[in-house]
């Protein structure tokens, strides 16, 4: 049994389903606004943080228009239905990176001799803003660099994802943010091929 979790997450469908976004959590046939297609990327936004057990989350994925949209997915299985299977196969963001063409399994490397941790990083291929805390620091040109160690995103701003580290030029020279965050790029991509961070 495989659920996507009602928690603030990025994703990316590894399956070969386009997941129907519906316009609210009704999840009514007649009002799909929208898929996921498959190595598409989007984020989870809870719909009650009180019950994890929901059979429905919703979520921000990039529309056919190009723009961040908000909707609705089946999560896991109402009643005695069985869980949908494209479930067991959303992976966190941070763990798939980009070739430019397809998803590729990211890479975990230590940042610098002072911590232990390993973070996986993502190169900027288009330019996207960040942040630390609600604080605009700047935006990111083409070749700086991002590490995070999860695939975490805003509850108040689920377009931004949460990172560790930062690396304005692109050249190794890395500081440490606490409370940094990256906007994803909803609006330039979504896909292997024309994402912003990979």
């Amino acid at each position: 049994m495989a659920r996507i979790p009602n928690t603030s997450k990025a994703y990316v469908n590894c399956s070969n389903t386009k997941i129907p976004v519906y316009k609210d959590g009704n999840l009514n046939v007649n009002q799909v606004i929208g898929h996921i297609y498959p190595n598409e990327m989007y984020t989870v936004i809870p719909v009650d943080a009180a019950n994890s057990d929901i059979w429905y989350v919703g979520v921000m994925f990039r529309n056919k228009e190009g723009k961040a949209q908000t909707g609705y997915i089946l999560a896991a299985a109402r009643e005695a239905s069985v869980d949908p299977a494209y479930a067991s196969q959303q992976v966190f963001f941070h763990r798939r990176n980009s070739n430019g063409k397809t998803l590729v399994p990211a890479t975990a490397v230590t940042i610098n001799k002072n911590d232990s941790n390993k973070y996986m990083i993502f190169t900027v291929k288009k330019e996207v803003t960040y942040y630390v805390g609600e604080t605009l620091k700047g935006t990111l040109k083409v070749g700086a660099r991002v590490a995070t160690d999860g695939s975490t995103v805003g509850k108040k701003h689920p377009s931004r994802l949460s990172i560790d580290y930062v690396d304005t030029t692109g050249k190794g020279n890395w500081t440490k943010l606490s409370n940094g965050w990256v906007s994803l790029g909803f609006s330039v991509g979504s896909t292997p091929s024309n994402r912003a961070l990979y």
